[in-house]
């Protein structure tokens, strides 16, 4: 439900840190797809389950999104999309997890300690 307001501040954030129109339209969908992710797949049922989100600016110009959240296991690089075929059923997140996986220069996903941890450089 803080979504709306954490898009605001890194769309500020990125601004003051001189990102390209590029890098703010691929950092405002990482950020948008990966949290609408996690909440539908693995924080649908967890009383009190949050997402941490930090954004830096790293010092050759690219941008790093980190995502911790207290949710159940869930990896969103494992959704793999495989060609669309209009006539069918296919899963609109694996798409937009291919279109990350393709614009990202990085990304890694971890699990310790009760936490699912996320990174995304671009």
């Amino acid at each position: 439900k803080e979504l709306g307001s954490a898009l605001e501040e890194i769309e500020k954030f990125c601004s003051e840190n001189g990102a390209s129109q590029k890098q703010k339209y691929y950092v405002r969908l990482i950020v948008e797809e990966l949290c609408m992710l996690i909440i539908r797949n693995a924080l649908d049922n967890i009383d009190g389950g949050r997402i941490r989100i930090t954004l830096n600016k790293e010092e050759n110009g690219e941008f790093t999104i980190r995502f911790i959240d207290n949710a159940v296991v869930f990896n969103p690089f494992s959704k793999h999309a495989a060609k669309v075929d209009m006539d069918r059923d296919f899963d609109i997140d694996a798409v937009s997890m291919a279109i990350i996986r393709r614009e990202a220069k990085e990304f890694m996903y971890r699990r310790s300690q009760g936490f699912n941890s996320l990174a995304v450089r671009l």
